[in-house]
């Protein structure tokens, strides 16, 4: 668990709280003690993988195109009790927070998780110059967060509860692989009342 109503700025593309993009798990597991222990990695999937493939050409190709990075043995996901880290090329790209109310998650002085959501919306709508939309999930690009559970993107209404939220934040490279994947892309929305 994070620790009780720790306070955790966002700096855009930069990290959150202690954890900074580009740092290896082993860094990351410095701050174990914050951050509660890894409850599953894909660091042992990987270790199997390694063997599996280590003479089968063939399969090696296909796991290293799946975006899987076997050569430095590093994990491609970590999942802590509140928060996920995700690792390109063994260096950290996202972290994913699940607080459930246990952080004091920040940005330019806005609390992403106590904050009622319309006038969070907007606050962040406005502080990146615009927003996005995705099936639900809000981008707010210029800050480098996507925000899940916030909004519904079949009703257009916004969710006022913290059960399933997250909040993603993304180095410049892990952003833009996601937004380079994608076969529908975001489009452009808006929080604020709308003049006819």
């Amino acid at each position: 668990m994070i620790g009780k109503r720790t306070r955790w700025n966002i700096t855009p593309y930069v990290g959150g709280g202690p954890l900074h993009f580009g740092m290896t798990s082993r860094e990351v597991g410095k701050f174990d003690d914050i951050l509660g222990k890894p409850e599953t990695s894909d660091h042992e999937l990987s270790k199997i993988l390694r063997e599996a493939i280590k003479d089968n050409p063939d399969a090696a190709k296909i796991l290293a195109d799946s975006g899987l990075n076997l050569q430095d043995g590093e994990p491609v996901t970590e999942r802590r009790p509140d928060l996920k880290c995700e690792y390109f090329d063994g260096r950290l790209g996202t972290i994913d927070f699940f607080p459930r109310g246990k952080v004091g998650l920040f940005i330019n002085d806005i609390d992403l998780f106590n904050t009622e959501t319309q006038g969070l919306l907007q606050q962040l709508e406005k502080a990146n110059g615009g927003a996005q939309e995705y099936m639900g999930s809000v981008l707010f690009a210029k800050l480098g967060i996507i925000l899940g559970g916030y909004y519904s993107s079949k009703s257009k209404k916004v969710y006022d509860t913290n059960d399933d939220r997250d909040v993603c934040i993304y180095s410049e490279l892990a952003l833009e692989k996601l937004l380079t994947m994608l076969k529908h892309p975001y489009k452009k929305v808006s929080f604020f009342p709308q003049v006819k």
